[in-house]
């Protein structure tokens, strides 16, 4: 639309230049004008309904809380421990080693391909969850380890704008739990539904989930559900 409009201005250039009565250049000139005029209003219509239609498929990406801006350089302080921070930002080939990848319905690890395992607590009867994060590009990773001040979720999204973050616990490549509980970032009802139903999507198989976390105690008034009760309170992540 906007070479149209370039077009016509050349058009009306053109003509102008080869119409000898003033009059009749005069008339031309305010007909050729008002069509410019309407197309530039199409023109400008036509951008604004492509920026709401963007801004309304854009994914909703979480933001870290503020505070721990510079974290990674010292600037953050732990008034529990009485310590600056210094929170390591793994760089990209660093973080390989904690990427994942879903391969029919499971999840593997990138660089050796063994599937995702996490350790069983006797103790608890459940799987220990590890920090689970989801990037911008709906890469996965996963941190078998924290350590407050040093490893964080901020370790594998580097500060950045992400998805997803929170804890996730696998069993033979199988997600068998994932919780929104992140100090780092606070992902939304939504934005948890969201990611599970793309990761769905993308072929990994839900059926076995367990949902923990602040909004399912929020909104549930229970501290987890079922696989089975996921089906049934979230049946749009199955459809």
């Amino acid at each position: 639309m906007a070479n149209l409009f370039a077009l016509k201005q050349k058009e009306l250039q053109r003509l102008l230049t080869k119409v000898p009565n003033l009059g009749a250049a005069v008339f031309l000139s305010l007909s050729l004008t008002f069509g410019l005029m309407v197309i530039a209003s199409r023109v400008q219509a036509s951008e604004i309904a492509v920026g709401q239609c963007q801004r309304a498929f854009a994914p909703s990406l979480v933001k870290m809380n503020p505070l721990y801006i510079g974290e990674n350089e010292g600037k953050y302080f732990d008034s529990i421990t009485n310590t600056f921070w210094k929170v390591q930002y793994f760089t990209p080939s660093e973080k390989r080693a904690f990427e994942l990848v879903i391969r029919e319905g499971k999840v593997f690890h990138l660089l050796d391909g063994q599937k995702a395992q996490s350790l069983f607590d006797p103790d608890a009867m459940s799987w220990e969850n590890s920090l689970f994060v989801v990037d911008k590009d709906q890469r996965l990773f996963l941190l078998p380890f924290e350590e407050r001040g040093r490893f964080h979720h901020s370790s594998l999204s580097g500060g950045k704008d992400i998805l997803f973050a929170g804890t996730a616990a696998f069993h033979q490549g199988v997600i068998r739990e994932i919780s929104d509980r992140s100090g780092h970032y606070k992902p939304t009802k939504e934005q948890t539904l969201l990611v599970l139903k793309e990761l769905a999507g993308k072929g990994l198989d839900i059926s076995q989930l367990r949902l923990t976390g602040h909004f399912i105690k929020e909104h549930t008034n229970h501290p987890s559900l079922s696989s089975k009760d996921v089906q049934i309170v979230f049946p749009e992540l199955f459809e």
